[in-house]
């Protein structure tokens, strides 16, 4: 990864000096007039009509951008888990037979005199509005006077990562503890799994604008070195922006609203990962602005044969997405998948359900190597 690139700069331009014969043929650069495909016809149209275009695109952008907005953050639990899988049906049977939330209570732990009659009085208070709120179906209070020290096990009516059981710990925090204590000198926190992911949550939302806003600066920096030029330099960011947000939106869209979740095999989900944005932030703009530099280098090459400023984007568009669409010529290639191990029926039956066209599923290691014999003839 160090020494190839070296070499390449190295040797610049004359790296093609020597050609193979018969095998390596000249290709010369493809002109946006002339060539054909989907990015040569949309180049052309953009540029006769560059005004209209950009409203277009910018209105289809912040359209599939607009579901974001009502994004729900957590973590999916159980219930982000297909019925039919054997694991999930042997967790439901664990909870409904065991009683459910005993394994992932809310934990209310009390610093303060546990022999204190205000004390105890406020965790009578606290388990009454517990047993009155219907997302807990019971409590549990363990006194370890000697550390000035109580616990409240708050057993939760349904899975402990959902929507629901993330407000009702909010609730224990905003209202319950402040009714039960307040006064009394003592002091009380709520932890546990859900508790966990509240603050993950919090945590998250807080820090994330710096996150962008550091990468988006430093981005900004380096293309503005790098091309000298404001109006390149903004216009990349916010081009990334719009394709980022409408990368979100239209996660939010099928994943939690459910619009067209069934055709691709997915499942609606009441939440959006916390971390997910931040994680697609990462790899799409990085990809973005991989492509989005590769693309204006091109341009740049074109400026410098004297071409018009037009004639230099459309042609290093052109060129570029010549090169970039055979990045992705892995994706359609069929795939030839053997499953083993314990969860081997669950993942034939989530592949069955996904039901692609390139994925073949099969039972033993020779019928796998018969069928790649059999891709590879067909020429797949």
């Amino acid at each position: 990864m160090t020494l190839l690139p070296a070499m390449i700069g190295l040797l610049g331009d004359r790296v093609d000096a020597l050609r193979l014969p018969f095998i390596q043929k000249k290709r010369s650069a493809p002109d946006y007039e002339t060539a054909t495909g989907f990015w040569a016809w949309m180049t052309r149209t953009v540029t006769r009509v560059p005004a209209a275009s950009l409203v277009v695109a910018v209105i289809v952008l912040l359209a599939a951008a607009a579901p974001f907005l009502d994004r729900q953050s957590g973590m999916s639990g159980i219930s982000g888990i297909p019925d039919y899988l054997r694991a999930k049906q042997g967790y439901t049977v664990l909870q409904q037979e065991f009683h459910v939330g005993l394994d992932t209570p809310a934990t209310v732990v009390i610093d303060g005199d546990m022999t204190d009659p205000a004390t105890l009085a406020g965790v009578a208070t606290l388990q009454t509005k517990l047993a009155a709120d219907p997302a807990f179906t019971g409590t549990q209070f363990v006194p370890y006077p000697d550390k000035n020290l109580g616990v409240v096990y708050a057993a939760l009516g349904g899975d402990s990562m959902s929507r629901a059981t993330m407000t009702s710990v909010e609730r224990v925090r905003s209202d319950y503890i402040p009714a039960a204590f307040g006064g009394t000198g003592a002091t009380a926190l709520v932890t546990g799994d859900t508790a966990f992911i509240v603050d993950f949550n919090a945590t998250t939302s807080r820090y994330t604008p710096w996150i962008f806003a550091f990468v988006l600066g430093l981005s900004f920096v380096i293309l503005l070195l790098a091309f000298r030029s404001l109006v390149i330099s903004a216009t990349a960011i916010l081009m990334n922006l719009l394709s980022v947000g409408a990368a979100y939106g239209l996660v939010v869209l099928v994943f939690q609203k459910g619009v067209g979740a069934g055709l691709f095999g997915f499942i609606r989900v009441d939440v959006i990962e916390t971390w997910l944005p931040l994680f697609l932030f990462a790899l799409l703009f990085g990809l973005s602005m991989d492509y989005h530099v590769f693309i204006l280098r091109r341009i740049r090459e074109a400026v410098d044969r004297r071409l018009s400023t037009d004639d230099a984007v459309a042609n290093g568009i052109v060129q570029a997405f010549a090169l970039l669409e055979g990045r992705g010529e892995a994706v359609s290639k069929p795939l030839v998948v053997r499953l083993d191990g314990n969860n081997v029926v669950e993942g034939r039956q989530i592949l069955a359900d996904a039901n692609h066209p390139l994925v073949t599923v099969v039972d033993t290691m020779d019928n796998a190597a018969d069928k790649a014999a059999e891709l590879a003839a067909a020429g797949a």
